[in-house]
């Protein structure tokens, strides 16, 4: 409990604290309020004083406008954060997959406080925490800093790496850890990923979920500069080039024959800058490069004959045999029936 006069020497702190929580643009406070509210923090202050006390807030900087009307009323009408930005960041947390429910509410606890009180209730009356699958890792946030650490001091970093089982189980993918040299992190989908270079595959760059890491440790170990994965190392090309994170051994490149009306679609994929033109009259040709893999395959497939796949033709093949494998399953024809 802060004593009267130290709370008397608090006065301009309340006084803001006050302005902040209780006025905005829409919404101003009366002297009469003001000093109830002060009051209440064990302040005392006449009206006089407080007219000098607000003039000493605006110049020290703090945007107090006074509203003349038949009684003077006052707000802070300009913030750092407007509403709109508040309510765009706290989207930004309660719909990230990476966030736990639990830090994501401490989070956007504090990013109330950027607002007023009557700002805040409009920002966040749309949250439904439950909307989203989120992670139940709550080292999330340490584990992002230890690698942003790691990444700054050029060191590399160990940690555990799980994997889930059919009856829920968490299981280490690998009994001693992975040791891995950091190159940035990444979100997609909602996720975060560590992209880095592990010491069991030292040749390219390999994803790694972050919320399915154990506690991440930075080690003393310096990164290894020379590395020729690490010296190619371009997240932009990378996210780019590889679907849903999966990585491939190498890039390829692919040329693809379009249905127009995919066209949105496709630039939304792979971005406008592709190389791209006309087919013929129903279909548009774009050139790629991406890594070949079994969930590019998949993403191909979701348009059926909407996409054709021109080049090269190893990928034609892959393209034949994918589909192949998929009519036995439901045909009869294979032989390890799921059910």
């Amino acid at each position: 409990m802060i004593g009267a006069g130290n709370a008397q020497k608090l006065k301009m702190l309340y006084l803001k604290k006050i302005l902040e929580e209780n006025t905005d643009s829409a919404n101003s406070i009366n002297t009469l309020k003001i000093i109830s509210e002060l009051e209440k923090c064990g302040v005392t202050v006449t009206a006089k004083t407080l007219k000098q006390d607000l003039k000493l807030l605006q110049e020290y900087g703090l945007q107090v406008e006074v509203v003349r009307e038949r009684e003077n009323t006052y707000k802070i009408n300009q913030r750092n954060f407007l509403p709109k930005e508040i309510k765009l960041l706290v989207d930004l947390v309660v719909y990230s997959k990476a966030i736990p429910v639990g830090l994501s509410k401490e989070i956007v606890s504090k990013l109330k406080t950027l607002v007023s009180v009557n700002e805040a209730s409009a920002v966040t009356e749309h949250i439904n925490y439950w909307s989203v699958i989120k992670s139940e890792n709550e080292q999330i946030l340490s584990n992002i800093d230890t690698i942003h650490r790691a990444i700054q001091l050029k060191r590399r970093i160990h940690f555990d790496y799980y994997q889930l089982m059919p009856n829920k189980t968490r299981v280490s993918k690998r009994s001693e850890g992975y040791e891995v040299q950091p190159c940035g992190l990444v979100a997609e989908d909602g996720n975060w990923y560590l992209l880095g270079v592990s010491a069991h595959r030292t040749k390219c760059i390999s994803p790694y979920r972050v919320d399915r890491m154990g506690c991440v440790d930075l080690l003393n170990t310096p990164i290894d500069s020379g590395n020729e994965a690490v010296h190619r190392y371009s997240p932009d090309k990378y996210t780019r080039n590889t679907f849903d994170m999966f990585p491939a051994e190498k890039l390829t490149w692919v040329d693809l024959a379009f249905h127009n009306s995919l066209a949105t679609v496709v630039y939304d994929r792979f971005g406008e800058k592709i190389i791209s033109k006309i087919y013929d009259e129903e279909h548009f040709l774009v050139t790629v490069e991406v890594g070949i893999t079994k969930t590019f395959i998949s993403w191909l497939f979701t348009f059926e004959e909407q996409v054709e796949v021109l080049g090269p033709p190893e990928l034609r093949e892959q393209m034949k045999q994918f589909a192949y494998t998929i009519h036995k399953l439901y045909s009869g024809e294979a032989n390890n029936e799921i059910l």
